[in-house]
């Protein structure tokens, strides 16, 4: 379950409230990248670019809204 404060953390640049939001969100990912692509290896690398974006972003986020719940 995502904690409002560890969002926060990570909009504020915490490396490990993001990793920990990530690991909660992987089946979630998954699920929704295997809409997209069939081979694993598809699903892996397109995780990897949406983290990597997400990383980089996080600090434009305006809404937490936008995590799917736990």
């Amino acid at each position: 379950m995502l904690d409002e404060r560890q969002i926060k953390r990570a909009i504020a640049g915490d490396r490990k409230a993001f990793a920990a939001i990530m690991q909660t969100q992987a089946s979630y990912l998954v699920k929704m990248a295997q809409l997209y692509v069939a081979r694993d290896a598809d699903v892996q690398e397109v995780i990897s670019e949406t983290t990597l974006t997400a990383f980089t972003s996080i600090h434009t986020l305006k809404s937490q809204l936008i995590f799917a719940p736990g």
